[in-house]
């Protein structure tokens, strides 16, 4: 216990050096016990934080991922709907050139075997141009043979292309046009082009029209 001075007029309190050192050392302990606690919670906080931002990124790469795999499934669907509309065309020859009278036959004018040719339409043109005559094979090898023998109407202003959709129509059109290109032609349903510089043809993805 501090002790009282004897003789003095007011009550002085001594406190040793010990004490001293003592309620020193107490408040010490008191503002490391503050300040560890304090830390702890600020780790704490940290570490929910940490956590939060780790949650947060890990959905949004999962976001990223499923976005990205349904752009991918887009894309394939597009390109199976693509194919799908073409390859219904397959059996199918379009032919310019032939001049037909107002309500003339066009199998007359064609004059397939029936056992060759399935049917012949035409479609609306202007009327400065001449209706194209849409003429459908059930035998492909046919089909294929009349395509093939096209070159040999070159001149006689008759032309003879697959039925392809507009999409591949467009790209066949602007390879045609196109300064880079020698040639381009349309196969089976596909894009095909050679390159002025003499490298091989390439085949057109369907994405490219």
């Amino acid at each position: 216990m501090p002790e009282l001075r004897s003789g003095s007029t007011t009550s002085e309190v001594l406190i040793t050096r010990k004490e001293i050192n003592r309620l020193v050392s107490d408040a010490l302990e008191k503002a490391t016990a503050l300040f560890s606690e304090k830390l702890a919670a600020m780790d704490t906080r940290i570490k929910a934080e940490e956590f939060a931002s780790a949650e947060l990124r890990d959905q949004l790469n999962k976001q990223e991922q499923t976005s990205a795999d349904l752009s991918e499934r887009l894309k394939k669907s597009q390109v199976a709907l693509k194919r799908l509309e073409q390859y219904s065309r397959r059996s199918y020859l379009r032919i310019h050139g032939l001049n037909l009278d107002k309500n003339a036959s066009c199998k007359k004018s064609v004059n397939p075997s029936n056992n060759d040719a399935d049917q012949e339409e035409t479609t609306a043109k202007t009327k400065t141009q001449t209706n194209p005559i849409i003429a459908r094979f059930h035998a492909r090898d046919v089909r294929d043979d009349v395509i093939s023998a096209r070159r040999q109407l070159k001149g006689r202003g008759i032309s003879i292309q697959e039925n392809l959709t507009t999409a591949n129509f467009r790209l066949l059109k602007s390879l045609n046009t196109d300064e880079h290109y020698e040639s381009a032609w349309s196969w089976g349903g596909k894009i095909n082009a050679r390159h002025k510089k003499g490298y091989k043809a390439y085949r057109f993805d369907i994405f490219d029209a």
